[in-house]
C-alpha cells in the first residue's frame, strides 16, 4: 500500500526539507495544492467545509506556484512521486499545463502525476479573466488537449474554448496519469470516463466508499471496468495502522495523509523541527519503514 502526504499551505521555506524528510521516513508521494491568489472576501462556502475556509482566504495563507515547487521537490528527492493535488486546469491554457507536466515528468524520470480540478472560487476566476461558469467545459476540453499532447507527435485542436493549428509538445509519448478530484455526481462521472484515477478531498471513510461505488458503476456501465483506475483516498481522521487496515480491506491501495490532520498547529508559527517530529510520529504509527 502506498502512503503519501499533502503539503498544501505549509511554509514555503519548509517544503523542501519536509519532502526530503518524508521520503527518508518511507512516504511514497508528496502532494501540493493550488490556488493562484487569496481573496480577502469570499462570496461562496468551501464545498467540503460548509463555510469560508481560512487556509484559502486568510492573510497568513502560504500560496506558491505549484509547478515551481514541484521542480524543487523533484530535485530534492529521488524516490517519491510529486504531484499537484489538485491543479486548477481551467485557469491556464492547457498547452501551458501540458508543457509544465511533460517537463516535470521527464526531468523526474517519471515521478509525477497530474491531478486536476475545476476550482470553486469565483473571485479567482474573475481576477484571471476566465468565466467561472465555463470551468467544467474548459476542464473537459483541456483534458482532451492534454491527452493529445502526452501522446507525442503532432496534433491540432479546434474546440469551443481552444483552437490551434498543427503543433507538437513532445516527439515521444509521455505517460502522465491524469487524476480528477471532486465528489459531486457530475465530477465523479467525469473522473470515471476521462480520468486514470481519482484524488480524494478530505472526506469520511463512508463517503469515500460511496465515491468508489459510484465511479466503479459508471465505469462498468461504459465498458471500462477492466481498464486501470487508481484511487487516492484522504482520510478525514488521524491515520494509524487500524485506519490503514480499514481502507485496505475496502480495496484502497493508496492513502494520502493530510498534514493538517497530524499537525493542526499554525504552520506559520510552528518550527520546522517540530513538524519533522510530528511527521516521524505519524510514520511510526502507520508502520512505515525508512
Amino acid at each position: 500500500m502506498s502512503i503519501g502526504f499533502s503539503l498544501f499551505a505549509q511554509n514555503i521555506e519548509d517544503l523542501v526539507a519536509l519532502a526530503r524528510h518524508g521520503e527518508s521516513l518511507g512516504f511514497d508521494d508528496a502532494w501540493l495544492g493550488e490556488h493562484i491568489y487569496t481573496p480577502s472576501v469570499l462570496t461562496v462556502q468551501h464545498p467540503h467545509s460548509g463555510r469560508p475556509r481560512p487556509p484559502v482566504s486568510g492573510g497568513d495563507t502560504h500560496i506558491y506556484d505549484v509547478w515551481v515547487v514541484m521542480g524543487a521537490l523533484i530535485a530534492a528527492t529521488s524516490r517519491m512521486t510529486i504531484a499537484p493535488g489538485v491543479a486548477i486546469l481551467p485557469l491556464r491554457n492547457p498547452l501551458i499545463t501540458a508543457r509544465a507536466a511533460i517537463t516535470a515528468h521527464r526531468i523526474s524520470g517519471g515521478r509525477t502525476r497530474l491531478a486536476v480540478g475545476i476550482g470553486w472560487l469565483p473571485e479567482e476566476y474573475a481576477a484571471l479573466g476566465v468565466p467561472f461558469k465555463e470551468r467544467t467545459s474548459r476542464t473537459e476540453e483541456g483534458v482532451a488537449i492534454l491527452r493529445k499532447a502526452f501522446a507525442g507527435g503532432e496534433f491540432e485542436h479546434s474546440g469551443r474554448h481552444y483552437s490551434f493549428p498543427m503543433t507538437q509538445m513532445t516527439p515521444d509519448r509521455v505517460d502522465v496519469p491524469i487524476l480528477f478530484g471532486g465528489t459531486e455526481p457530475k465530477a465523479l462521472r467525469r473522473a470515471a470516463l476521462m480520468g486514470d484515477g481519482w484524488y480524494s478531498p478530505l472526506i469520511t471513510f463512508e463517503n469515500t466508499l460511496e465515491v468508489k461505488r459510484q465511479i466503479d458503476q459508471v465505469r462498468a456501465e461504459n465498458g471500462l471496468a477492466g481498464k486501470s483506475f487508481t484511487y487516492f483516498a484522504r482520510p478525514k481522521l488521524k491515520v494509524d495502522r487500524n485506519l490503514l487496515a480499514k481502507y485496505r480491506d475496502a480495496g484502497f491501495e493508496n492513502l494520502v495523509v493530510t498534514f493538517d490532520m497530524i499537525h493542526p498547529e499554525n504552520p506559520k508559527t510552528t518550527t520546522l523541527d517540530h513538524k519533522k517530529r510530528v511527521l516521524e510520529t505519524c510514520a511510526r504509527e502507520i508502520g512505515l519503514k525508512p
